[in-house]
């Protein structure tokens, strides 16, 4: 089957319900509160994805007990546990991602400066291991030093409205036609999409690459050499940075908020893989903004989410960490390391207060209106994506999988390669 004909049918599943994310050390489901065991395949510190462990999702139930005297009997009443879950927890200290100031970004990049020119005095300290492979000559406006310190970076910008707009229409589709090409078997799952945590009414759909000019020019516009993201991956992973991923994370009304953690295990080296999520409409905060905790590619952070079962009071490291949500514009980027802990948000946008007519007679144009309206306050979240890996200090054992099409992987390629071949669509067959 031709790479045309396999991009018709690429789509986000409906059907993707059985499929998610690997977790290191963590492959529970939190429903209401209760941790769920799965037959989801997770990576463990062993690196051993085919384990599976249980995850505590939520930080711990909590009850009390009163007691009530009236003038004939005295009772005991015991108030029932309330479920304090992770979002809960989060929300305590919690901001929102924006883009860093052009001080922020200088102060950034002059402390690299500093710690990279310390290295030829007669007593140089040893560098910070994420600090080792920059190139602070590559980093044009200095976010690539922001995301070295943050673990996170927002980058407004990167995408014209105009072809984010034709990306939704775009993703739209695919995800009808990908459910056709699913239910009659012309594809597998695994063939088309990547796996994802809490799935219910979420997909990952794994985009083609030279097969559709819509998504060459998302990519075009968003890597070509000059712009503001492919400096800050070139400055942090290399100008030889790999393709990692290729995809499109989807949620609907009603995907519920996944749980809190990391892509990939904690490895003491630069950060080895960086991913991309380009806003392909405005996230508001009631569509589950993916919830970033900056300065969290820790060994410290990794250790305490594995171990939070033992928080018992949600006083540790991670349960009082400060934390973002990214409610970004169109067009926007977040750039985070696959070290730092995030999560998606739920989505949580339906009007519930949509006013239904008093009257006892029937008005059938009065509910087409409030149908009308509460469709308009349903809304989907849609985020582009592209991942790099370095290729030098990126280590198999520390994630399993990876969301992109087989035959875009076997194309190997880097952030150089694509480049000159989005340069010559663009000044070849591009509009």
């Amino acid at each position: 089957m031709s790479v045309h004909v396999r991009s018709l049918v690429l789509s986000l599943a409906l059907i993707a319900l059985n499929l998610s994310c690997w977790l290191s050390s963590n492959s529970g489901s939190c429903i209401s509160g209760f941790t769920v065991q799965t037959n989801r395949p997770t990576l463990t510190s062993s690196g051993n994805s085919n384990s599976r462990q249980e995850r505590t999702c939520l930080t711990h139930l909590y009850s009390s007990s009163t007691s009530t005297t009236s003038s004939s009997t005295t009772t005991s009443t015991t108030t029932l546990p309330k479920v304090i879950t992770e979002e809960d927890i989060l929300r305590r200290n919690q901001g929102h991602l924006t883009m860093p100031t052009k001080q922020k970004r200088t102060q950034a990049l002059q402390h690299q400066y500093n710690l990279i020119s310390q290295q030829s005095t007669s007593n140089p300290s040893p560098l910070p291991s994420q600090s080792q492979r920059y190139q602070p000559n590559l980093d044009k406006e200095g976010f690539g030093a922001v995301l070295i310190t943050d673990g996170i970076c927002r980058i407004n910008n990167v995408l014209s409205p105009t072809t984010a707009t034709e990306m939704i229409h775009y993703i739209d589709q695919l995800l009808i036609d990908t459910t056709q090409a699913v239910n009659q078997q012309l594809f597998t799952q695994t063939e088309l999409f990547g796996n994802v945590h809490a799935n219910h009414n979420r997909w990952d759909i794994l985009l083609p690459f030279q097969a559709n000019p819509t998504v060459l020019q998302a990519l075009y516009e968003t890597l070509h050499p000059t712009s503001n993201l492919s400096n800050t991956i070139a400055s942090t992973l290399g100008p030889d940075a790999q393709l990692f991923e290729l995809a499109c994370m989807v949620s609907d009304p009603g995907a519920p908020s996944q749980p809190l953690h990391p892509d990939s295990l904690f490895q003491d080296t630069p950060h080895s893989i960086l991913t991309c999520f380009i806003a392909l409409q405005n996230v508001d905060s009631d569509m589950g903004p993916t919830v970033f905790m900056p300065h969290s590619a820790t060994k410290e952070h990794h250790f305490d989410l594995q171990n939070r079962h033992l928080d018992t009071k949600a006083q540790g490291l991670v349960a009082t960490s400060y934390n973002e949500i990214a409610t970004l514009s169109q067009g926007d980027c977040s750039i985070y390391s696959s070290m730092t802990l995030h999560c998606g948000g739920a989505n949580r946008s339906i009007n519930t207060s949509t006013r239904k007519s008093t009257r006892t007679t029937t008005n059938t144009t009065n509910d087409i209106d409030n149908k009308e309206n509460q469709n308009k306050n349903k809304k989907r979240r849609r985020l582009f994506y592209v991942s790099f890996k370095s290729a030098h200090v990126y280590q198999e054992d520390c994630r399993s999988g990876a969301s992109i099409r087989k035959e875009v992987e076997e194309l190997g390629l880097t952030l150089e390669s694509m480049q000159e071949i989005l340069m010559e669509w663009k000044h070849g067959v591009g509009r």
